[in-house]
């Protein structure tokens, strides 16, 4: 690292496990993640192209085990499409992310 600037710790530090079920999914997913301590979590699913389709969290987890559900919905509210969806994990708007692939069957 260069002088004054912050270390990023390695994932398993701060970030146990992040895994998402059942997969493929219809309706809905459930996305697992378990911190070791307390962090700002942002999760974001995405489509195929990157784009974002919709925020699931944005804001302070205490330490633990967490669950969320995507519904197979968009920011609006409409259905996705079948087809293959990313989810990333970012902590503390920082550089430590993780994320994961899942497949939606209509």
């Amino acid at each position: 690292a260069l002088p004054n600037e912050p270390e990023t710790p390695p994932i398993a530090d701060v970030l146990l496990l992040a895994e998402c079920y059942p997969n493929p999914f219809n309706p809905a997913v459930t996305i697992r993640y378990q911190l070791r301590e307390g962090h700002h979590v942002k999760l974001t699913i995405f489509n195929l192209q990157g784009q974002p389709l919709r925020q699931l969290r944005n804001a302070f987890h205490p330490a633990g085990q967490h669950t969320v559900q995507w519904d197979g919905r968009d920011r609006q509210g409409r259905e996705a499409a079948s087809g293959v969806y990313f989810y990333r994990l970012q902590l503390d708007h920082g550089p430590v992310t993780v994320g994961g692939k899942m497949i939606l069957l209509r």
